[in-house]
């Protein structure tokens, strides 16, 4: 049920004239930093876990290993979604915000 109702829209030809293209060198303003790792843990259970499961093990979406991706491209996906697996877009929570998400993603301690 959760994956039909995050499809529904996808197909809507306004996400890709939406997402927004970051130019320049896109850095991580707060790498490894454990508050950061914190809020983005609290972040990922609010909006990710439902798909990628509460430790990122995977569920309706893909597993998310630390460090298997670079952050400035992990910043990215989060920030735009990815229009053809139906994974939405996060910008609506702020640069800060998906930055904390990719420091938990990418830096979480694994249990």
């Amino acid at each position: 049920m959760v994956a039909y109702l995050q499809k529904l829209g996808t197909g809507i030809p306004w996400r890709e004239a939406a997402a927004v293209e970051i130019v320049g060198d896109v850095q991580n303003p707060f790498p490894k930093d454990p508050a950061a790792i914190r809020a983005g843990a609290d972040l990922f259970a609010q909006n990710c876990a439902v798909c990628h499961g509460a430790n990122g093990e995977g569920n309706i979406g893909p597993e998310l290993e630390p460090e298997s991706y670079e952050d400035a491209d992990l910043f990215q996906i989060i920030y735009n979604g990815i229009t053809e697996n139906g994974m939405p877009a996060f910008a609506s929570l702020g640069s800060t915000k998906v930055w904390q998400l990719v420091n938990f993603v990418n830096y979480r301690e694994e249990h």
